[in-house]
């Protein structure tokens, strides 16, 4: 696989345009901006102005530029089951004004750069970049979907192994590991991103109220704070369960430790097309062995 670049950023075009427009971004492997309209592309022309939203994603443009990046790209007015992914490029990608007219605001300024290498994706195929998508703002860092998106520009898939996975699928594999071993009954809200402490809670075999933390540090600082913070939760009628590696384990007795190479290693026994359907996007085109 290439060497990563320096940067990895996602960017939402919510631009109130025309489809045409869009359609013009979309097919010229452009990603654009727009605040108001002028044709500088200096940082601080915006920020003298006031405009620090537009100066601050500017600078960060700027700085890709002269790193290189690689960029992921939401045109989801246009096309909405697809993400277009490339790199900025030191020497071939360019940051410049274009202007476009408009049916109803007339003359337009975006804030244009040129991808090279660029892939239309199909979402359908790389759920995960769904599911873990940066929420709010025009441009923002997105560096936990390097690797996989990576993986994408090289057409190199990810190897089948546990530190391939992103953290939202392990999440994913031990909210399956405890259903498929009879330890969750039911869940009761969604797992992951919208909880801090706990990452599933659901309803145990016996009615318990389970809850679980996931996580891949084997910081044993973090490892002690995450603990902490799950070991909150106790109380009766409830099971608390801490998946980390096998290195990190928490010393909470009243916690129930599960590795994450234990459920990662049964579960390629036990379900492997699961993996293979997180790890290998042509699993819909190859399909040999049915979900368990």
């Amino acid at each position: 696989m290439e060497e990563m670049s320096t940067d990895t950023i996602f960017i939402r075009h919510k631009l109130s345009t025309t489809p045409a427009i869009l359609d013009t971004l979309w097919r010229e492997d452009l990603i654009a901006i727009h605040y108001i309209d002028d044709d500088s592309t200096d940082p601080e022309h915006y920020r003298a102005k006031g405009e620090t939203t537009a100066a601050n994603v500017l600078s960060r443009l700027h700085a890709c530029l002269q790193t290189g990046a690689i960029v992921a790209a939401s045109y989801r007015e246009l096309k909405p089951a697809m993400l277009k992914v490339g790199r900025i490029d030191p020497v071939k990608s360019r940051l410049r004004a274009r202007r476009f007219q408009d049916s109803n605001r007339g003359e337009l300024t975006y804030k244009i750069v040129n991808l090279v290498g660029v892939k239309n994706i199909d979402l359908s195929r790389y759920p995960v970049l769904t599911g873990i998508q940066p929420r709010g703002g025009t441009l923002t860092g997105w560096q936990s979907a390097t690797r996989i998106l990576e993986s994408i520009l090289s057409n190199e898939p990810l190897p089948m192994d546990l530190a391939s996975l992103h953290y939202a699928q392990l999440e994913v594999l031990c909210q399956e590991h405890l259903r498929e071993t009879g330890q969750l009954r039911h869940l009761l809200t969604p797992i992951g991103r919208n909880m801090y402490e706990i990452d599933i809670c659901g309803i145990a075999h016996d009615g318990a109220l389970l809850l679980a933390q996931v996580t891949h540090t084997d910081s044993q600082g973090a490892t002690a704070d995450k603990a902490r913070r799950l070991a909150a939760f106790a109380g009766p009628d409830r099971k608390l369960i801490y998946f980390g590696p096998a290195s990190s384990q928490p010393q909470d007795a009243g916690l129930t430790f599960i590795s994450i190479e234990d459920v990662f290693g049964r579960m390629m026994k036990k379900n492997r097309a699961l993996i293979e359907r997180m790890l290998k996007p042509d699993w819909a085109n190859n399909r040999t062995e049915p979900i368990r």
